[in-house]
């Protein structure tokens, strides 16, 4: 009988422990090298896992806005070049500043974490 209530009781701490979801954060900030706003190219966060990966533009002063609010801890930062034009004019796209070892988050050195609420993160690249 003891053993009935003790099972119950490890598998409901186990399917409640697991729908908890971490608090959220949203993430806005600037991206500068050599002191001047990167205004191409477009920034990524990725989880160490890969389970969540958010993005965005860089504007003309440098600064991004993710679209979708992350959940606490450690992310990976990338800062990529602008991507190849779509359509079939044969432009190139701008060229951005910074140097290509930034643009892979996984690779790029730099990190950010992410706290519940609003969060400003910003990069001053040299």
């Amino acid at each position: 009988m003891t053993f009935r209530y003790l099972s119950f009781f490890v598998f409901a701490i186990s399917l409640f422990g697991c729908t908890a979801e971490k608090p959220r954060g949203s993430v806005s900030g600037t991206v500068t090298w050599q002191d001047k706003p990167v205004n191409v190219g477009y920034i990524i966060f990725m989880s160490p896992d890969k389970q969540f990966i958010a993005s965005s533009d860089l504007d003309a002063e440098g600064q991004f806005q993710l679209s979708t609010s992350l959940p606490q801890g450690e992310y990976d930062v990338g800062i990529a070049p602008p991507s190849s034009p779509s359509d079939d004019s044969g432009a190139s796209p701008p060229k951005s500043p910074v140097p290509l070892k930034y643009s892979s988050p996984e690779g790029s050195g730099l990190t950010f974490t992410v706290q519940a609420g609003p969060n400003v993160a910003d990069f001053h690249l040299k």
